[in-house]
């Protein structure tokens, strides 16, 4: 990079693309950096003085148009042009307008349409198929003929959709999407703007921006979005005004709060708690769609108790009036000292968890005589069962006399048998591979997430190498620390009950001369392996500590205990105004739990201060008072306080309670991401504990430029579409960068290349990004780098040593392959288990850039979740879509033909084709990973699987397809005439070669022969 002189970009405005913008803001960022000059071109970025001043640069500006643009919408009806002119038309719109468009130029013209879905441009373009073939010349027709002719001999085999093609490029007109094959896109292109034999093109509107077609119309047909689930018909007015920062934290069934931009990156599909507006009661709804859009001068609504909301002024909230009926109003109505719905308790997960569900890799003790009974009640010797589990034979029978089992092993024996739910009542005893035992009860003892909580606090979890004998072996530590003699009984008392053995030690405290603090030192290995599933990990810094989703899953009665042990580490209690406090230094753990307070209705404020440490506090009279009855605190103990003046009870509506707005006002004047969902069934969602309305989809059409654009809606909707389209300005573009999938590849390449060895480093990048540019407070980006980070190290692909960091090999090859680090996560996991072919290509499907997945309907659940468990898989997010994707991929390994995928799994081969290229450098990351990990066995069936699926061929094949100019066409040909190694199919001749091919029509002699 450092010898580049000048860079181009073009189609600047791209870097406000979800999916490639934060590439190319990374990589101009790098370019801003150097020495390069930068040159960037774009004809739609309308905030270009924003941009400019990123770059440094010069902005020069120009409105010259070689083709003048006539913009109209058509009702159905009439054509309602920008200049006043209308005109009537009495066929479908879609024909008129092709016949419009097709006289320009004396009948010369060409007409583009825009529909929302693959399966409308192909209904369209036999629909405009007669209007098309009366506007072509003699000689067109002869060229579209053999155009057709061409799109029919593009597979082996033409498919249905070939056909349908064919048909439609012999009468003039063609439809373009993604489902076809490079090849066919090439033909209609080629016909369409070289010949100009083509007289129409129906596409989808997501490929818009890539088609370079001019023509002399272009009609953009749909006015709507598919959603994931269904497309449908949205006034854009309304769902373009009403939308969320993606800040904003919404609450799941579960009682976990997520950021509203999490689950839309992510398309998520969870229940959140939305309000029955007739019972007031709280109910558990499916997220069936999505929004994202950029929005200025947000509304800030605060209410007593700290609860406060950001949101776009259109956005409704549940507000009671004075006449005690509770309604929908808008953001900008809001006024202070009206009263809005608040949730006034999160949902209780009742169900206590198992101790034992938050074991995975440790072993059993005291469990031989269970295991010789469940041997006994399967009804076979014990030969037989470690057949069955891969084991010898001689393991099993020790792990039944005297050996402690893997307890992974252990829960396979007892699912067998059919007591797996039993599994609980018979473990009691566990330890890891070189460890202290640690004893286990059915449920979690009385205090243990006290405990848990005060190492959150005071505690830490370090990591290190053993010496001598236990050379090469990882092991944590667990250290407490505290000089306070109720604590360290406590502790004391809970390390007890889990028959965890500590060390002791006295140390004079460095603050207060004369006092002592006591230390603990717990080396116990299944104890830190139980911590790392309650968000404690070695070797993470204080400032990045968070609550993970598994303390938001437990029972209230749980996490007050997890609270009280926060509390009694770093909070303090004011005697004067019994005002409790507490002090993190990170950020995100101060935020989770104000979240987790919210589970007992106590409303805090957080505010940091100069030194960097966050505070929480809580001091009105309600919220402490429910401290004191909620919360069991050791050394934290509020006084019962009565309030001096009776206030008039906030008004209650089931569980709701509708709260006193104390302040509003506009939070930003800029433009940031905002976004909204859409539930199932309902139409409200808690966000930030208040109700908020859910407001449908938004989407915008992409124009091309051509000589006259239409845009085609329903008469009702006309004014709207005239308001957004035609007089609408454009929208402004902004920075894709804060998403964590991003951030995740481009942090580990920094930090891989070279480019940024320090967490300094990083933020001095990022602080330089067209981001930082737009939103001026990098604070949230900053934090969502650090937490990136920490993911990376927790995978073991970015290590940090003496405030450097550094990338593993592994981290570096995984940079080097281009692919998600989540996604090499899910393979190395994957290289663990016993490979199959089909258990290959699932592995795959975890990965990011496999993406979307295939959709599955509704009369194919039953039967994909019978196969599901029948591999004895549990269920997981994605499940059947996982399945379903890795049996179309199993399906073109095992040699089936472009059409039979088509008809099984509604894939036509261009997207096929396109997924079977994704597939193919998946598989090779695969087998680069286990390669340098020295996985010998997962390395060779990973390089296999990679040729299987590039070539579409069963593994026989594969010594034939080595040759150039030999498919899985040709290669099964060849192998049922009987050349089935590479000595045998050298060994013919050309002629011999020549008549087995020529026995389906293939002439041609592939040209290493």
């Amino acid at each position: 990079m450092g010898e580049l002189g000048l860079v181009v970009v073009d189609e600047g405005h791209l870097i406000a693309d979800g999916s490639r913008g934060a590439t190319l803001e990374v990589v101009m960022t790098k370019l801003k950096r150097s020495d390069a000059k930068l040159l960037v071109l774009s004809a739609t970025i309308p905030n270009n003085k924003d941009y400019a001043e990123w770059l440094g640069a010069k902005l020069i500006e120009s409105d010259y148009r070689p083709t003048p643009l006539m913009m109209g919408l058509c009702d159905g009806k009439n054509i309602y042009m920008e200049d006043e002119t209308v005109q009537k038309i009495e066929a479908p719109a879609p024909v008129a307008l092709a016949t419009l468009a097709l006289s320009e130029k004396n009948n010369k013209g060409q007409a583009l349409f825009f529909t929302s879905t693959r399966r409308f441009t192909e209904a369209l373009a036999k629909q405009l198929k007669a209007t098309t073939y009366g506007f072509l010349t003699e000689e067109e027709k002869q060229k579209c003929k053999e155009l057709s002719e061409k799109a029919l001999k593009v597979l082996p085999v033409p498919t249905s959709q070939c056909k349908i093609l064919a048909e439609c490029l012999e009468k003039g007109v063609a439809y373009h999407h993604a489902g076809l094959l490079a090849k066919q896109r090439e033909i209609i292109e080629e016909g369409f703007k070289g010949h100009r034999c083509i007289k129409a093109i129906a596409a989808t509107t997501t490929l818009a921006a890539g088609l370079d077609l001019p023509a002399s119309w272009v009609i953009v047909r749909d006015l709507k979005r598919y959603n994931g689930d269904f497309a449908e018909f949205i006034p854009k007015i309304e769902c373009m005004q009403m939308c969320l920062p993606g800040y904003s934290k919404v609450l799941t069934e579960n009682g976990s709060q997520r950021t509203i931009a999490e689950l839309v990156e992510k398309r998520e599909r969870i229940r959140l708690v939305t309000i029955n507006e007739k019972t007031k009661k709280t109910e558990y709804k499916r997220i069936v769609g999505w929004n994202k859009r950029y929005a200025a001068n947000l509304k800030k609504i605060e209410v007593e108790g700290g609860a406060s909301l950001e949101l776009t002024e259109n956005h409704p909230v549940f507000a009671l009036r004075k006449d005690n009926c509770a309604k929908w109003l808008s953001a900008a109505d809001v006024r202070t000292g009206d009263r809005i719905a608040v949730l006034e308790t999160s949902p209780n997960p009742t169900t206590a968890p198992f101790m034992l569900d938050y074991f995975d890799d440790v072993y059993v003790l005291d469990a031989a005589s269970k295991v010789r009974d469940i041997v006994k009640r399967t009804g076979k010797t014990y030969r037989v069962n470690a057949a069955e589990f891969g084991i010898k034979f001689k393991t099993l029978k020790e792990y039944a006399y005297k050996k402690a089992i893997p307890l992974s092993l252990f829960r396979k024996l007892a699912s067998k048998a059919g007591e797996s739910t039993q599994l609980v009542e018979y473990v009691q005893l566990i330890k890891s591979k070189y460890g202290k035992p640690l004893a286990l009860s059915k449920h979690f003892p009385p205090g243990f997430f006290w405990l848990v909580g005060l190492i959150v606090a005071e505690g830490s979890l370090v990591n290190y190498r053993g010496r001598g004998k236990w050379k090469g072996v990882s092991y944590q530590k667990v250290k407490i620390a505290n000089g306070n003699p109720m604590i360290l009984d406590e502790v004391n008392r809970q390390l007890s009950n889990l028959g965890v053995r500590h060390y002791e030690r006295r140390s004079q405290s460095g603050f207060k001369p004369g006092r002592y603090i006591d230390s603990f030192e717990i080396c116990n290995q299944a104890f830190s392996r139980l911590l790392n599933r309650f968000g404690l990990v070695g070797g993470r810094k204080t400032h990045t500590v968070s609550a993970p989703e598994s303390i938001f899953q437990l029972p209230n009665k749980l996490v007050a205990e997890y609270l009280a042990g926060l509390f009694d580490g770093d909070g303090n209690l004011s005697q004067r105004n019994q005002t409790i406090r507490l002090c993190l230094k990170s950020r995100q753990m101060i935020f989770d739990t104000k979240s987790l307070l919210t589970r007992f209705g106590i409303f805090s404020n957080v505010y940091s201060d100069k030194h960097g440490n966050w505070w929480l506090s809580i001091s009105s009279i309600r919220d402490t008072n429910l401290f004191y009855d909620y919360i069991p605190c050791i050394r934290i103990k509020p006084v019962k306080r009565i309030a001096k003046l009776v206030r008039q009870p906030p008004k209650r509506f089931g569980n709701l309670i509708f709260k006193k707005v104390v302040h509003t006002t506009l939070a930003h004047q800029k433009r940031i991401a905002v976004y909204n969902l859409t539930l199932k069934g309902n139409a409200n969602y808690i966000a930030n504990g208040i109700v908020v309305h859910n407001c449908g989809r938004a989407g915008r059409p992409r124009f091309d430029k051509g000589g006259v654009g239409v845009l085609v809606c329903a008469p009702y909707e006309l004014r709207n579409a005239r308001d957004k389209y035609i007089f609408g300005e454009l929208e402004d573009i902004y920075s894709q960068l804060s998403s964590e999938p991003s951030l995740r590849a481009h942090c580990l390449a920094l930090v891989a290349s070279g480019y940024s060895k320090s967490f300094e480093e990083l933020f001095s990048f990022f602080s330089s990004t067209l981001y930082a540019q737009q939103y001026e407070n990098t604070e949230k980006l900053l934090g969502t780098v650090e937490k990136v980070v920490a993911e990376l190290g927790k995978t073991e692909f970015l290590k940090e040593k003496n405030s450097k960091l550094y990338a593993t090999p592994l981290g570096k090859r995984v940079s080097e392959l281009y692919i998600d680090p989540l996604s090499a996560s899910a393979f190395l996991k994957a290289m663990n288990s016993n490979l199959s072919e089909f258990s290959f290509l699932k592995a795959l499907q975890q990965a990011s850039e496999s993406r979307p997945l295939l959709r599955v309907k509704k009369n194919e659940e039953q039967r994909l979740w019978d196969e599901w468990f029948a591999l004895d898989e549990e269920d997981e997010e994605e499940a059947l879509e996982r399945h379903k994707t890795a049996k179309m991929m199993n399906a073109w390994a095992n040699e089936a033909t472009e059409e039979e995928v088509m008809k099984e799994f509604d894939t036509p081969p261009g997207s096929l084709h396109a997924r079977v290229r994704i597939q193919e450098w998946l598989a090779y990351s695969f087998s680069e990973l286990a390669f340098l990990l020295n996985q010998t066995t997962a390395y060779e069936f990973a390089k296999k699987m990679h040729r299987r699926i590039k070539y579409g061929v069963k593994e026989e094949l594969l010594p034939l397809t080595s040759f150039r100019g030999i498919g899985r066409v040709r290669a099964r040909k060849l192998w049922n005439a009987g050349a089935r190694s590479k000595e045998q199919y050298e060994a013919l001749g050309k002629d011999e070669v020549r008549r087995i091919l020529k026995t389906s029509g293939d002439e041609e002699i592939p040209p290493e022969h």
